[in-house]
């Protein structure tokens, strides 16, 4: 558990820029645990106002000094209580898990899925072993993940696959369901139906074009 102190330094770190895994190196917490202290503030913060939850958890300027206002704004610009702004959508994660799960017959291990996601939105390239070490914690805090990877994938696509493992702790594999499946390959028709348009449409437009240069 986070002491208060701790906490007043995560508020200070994250108004200054700091990531969530730096900001969990200066405090020696986890990065989960900090995420969770990020949670529990912005929480906090909808119902006192970030006016309030500023003064009563950042306890490294007084409120009436007068680089109060500075930090509470830099606070603001920086969205401290939130995810990392570079992090990726939620529907982009799924679909980059669907992309792997859904064109396979066979149930799929979850060190597969972690790869693909890393590999995607890491932009890491080559076999997993000889990528640079500490992705896993760069990819959770890309991604916005607070708690361990398999139970995240297990909250994303619950409805969708079907877990294999002692809880959502240990899950070791996954396969999509048959209602997965159809709606992945629905995706593709309409995908496809809409690159279909947009080239007929460029085509008679090019056509159309030409013909008035000619005229």
């Amino acid at each position: 558990m986070a002491t208060p102190g701790q906490i007043a330094k995560i508020v200070k770190y994250r108004g200054l820029g700091y990531s969530q895994q730096e900001i969990a190196d200066a405090v020696d917490l986890s990065r989960q645990a900090v995420a969770y202290q990020l949670k529990k503030i912005k929480l906090e913060s909808q119902e006192l106002g970030i006016d309030q939850t500023f003064e009563k958890t950042s306890r490294f300027v007084k409120p009436d000094s007068s680089g109060t206002e500075e930090a509470r704004e830099m606070i603001r610009i920086l969205d401290w209580f939130e995810t990392d702004k570079k992090s990726v959508p939620e529907e982009q994660i799924k679909e980059a898990i669907l992309s792997l799960v859904a064109s396979s017959e066979d149930w799929v291990p979850m060190p597969a899925i972690h790869f693909k996601l890393a590999s995607t939105f890491l932009d890491l390239e080559g076999p997993p072993s000889s990528w640079e070490g500490g992705w896993p914690a760069r990819l959770s805090e890309k991604l916005g993940f607070s708690e361990s990877f398999e139970k995240e994938i297990f909250q994303l696509m619950g409805t969708l696959f079907e877990f294999e493992g002692m809880g959502t702790s240990t899950l070791t594999r996954v396969r999509a369901t048959p209602e997965c499946k159809e709606l992945a390959r629905k995706r593709v028709r309409d995908f496809n139906r809409t690159e279909w348009v947009k080239i007929f449409s460029n085509q008679t437009y090019g056509a159309v074009k030409q013909d008035r240069d000619e005229t």
